[in-house]
């Protein structure tokens, strides 16, 4: 079975990052002859030299322990006003999941068109096998969602997928500690999850969550090395228009760190 699917025009391995391997070029040609723009490959899964791209995951649950006082306290404020459980697809789409998604998106740096209610509702019940998702409720009444996650389980790594929370209740109920730290239990202690994850490297930067979680809950850049390959059409735009990344829209940073990745890790290897 081919673990290669096509996300933003980009052909990624959707198995979990420690089991991705190298692909020969006869390989990676065979994924751009099938569509897509480009390929994205990552291997060499936590190797101890850091490289230009990484995942960020944490793979155990120190508990209260190994956190600061100030994240702490946080947590337990959090944890006093708002009930996290795990709910279903359906629970997502009936307690207004689109409404927190929408107010997630205006502190978003990129202003990526947003799916209609339906399309949204679409893709939140079509989503794999493997899917689970939590969602944070206020006290008041238990039924007012105020923040949710999407998380993919495979081969026993947990991809935390989609967090998205509502800024209004961001300052003073700090519902994404107690999601964050209630999950972290789940999986890591409870599950004994190899590890939990937040993907890979943010190509734009749009969200603050990867340093966030970092600094906060202890995750960390797990470094890799990548294969980056794209479509004749594509490699010969970027090409002409590289010299000008720094003049670029904000749409095509990501594009342009890529390459910069890229030209990165190919000097590296000649030397």
């Amino acid at each position: 079975m081919n673990p290669f699917v096509q996300y933003k025009h980009c052909w990624i391995d959707s198995l979990p990052p420690h089991l991705s391997v190298k692909l020969a070029d006869s390989e990676i040609k065979s994924l751009l002859q099938q569509g897509g723009w480009m390929v994205r490959n990552t291997y060499d899964y936590d190797c101890p030299e850091p490289t230009d791209f990484w995942y960020v995951v944490k793979d155990h649950f120190g508990g209260m322990d190994e956190l600061s006082s100030n994240t702490r306290n946080q947590i337990r404020r959090s944890l006093k006003t708002i009930v996290f459980r795990q709910i279903t697809a359906q629970q997502l789409i009936n307690d207004d999941g689109y409404r927190v998604m929408l107010q997630a998106h205006k502190g978003y740096k990129d202003s990526t068109a947003m799916p209609t209610m339906e399309e949204y509702e679409k893709i939140i019940v079509e989503r794999p096998d493997g899917t689970e998702y939590w969602g944070g409720y206020l006290n008041e009444d238990g039924q007012h969602l105020v923040v949710y996650a999407v998380c993919k389980i495979t081969e026993g790594v947990c991809d935390y997928q989609v967090i998205k929370i509502d800024p209004d209740y961001q300052k003073h109920y700090y519902p994404v500690y107690g999601l964050l730290y209630t999950m972290n239990e789940h999986y890591l202690q409870q599950r004994q999850m190899r590890y939990v994850l937040d993907g890979a490297r943010s190509m734009t930067e749009h969200s603050n969550i990867q340093p966030f979680l970092e600094q906060k809950f202890k995750f960390r850049k797990a470094y890799c090395k990548v294969q980056i390959a794209y479509s004749w059409w594509l490699k010969l735009l970027i090409s002409i228009t590289y010299p000008l990344r720094h003049m670029m829209p904000h749409q095509l940073k990501g594009l342009m760190t890529t390459e910069s990745i890229r030209r990165s890790q190919t000097k590296q290897q000649k030397h």
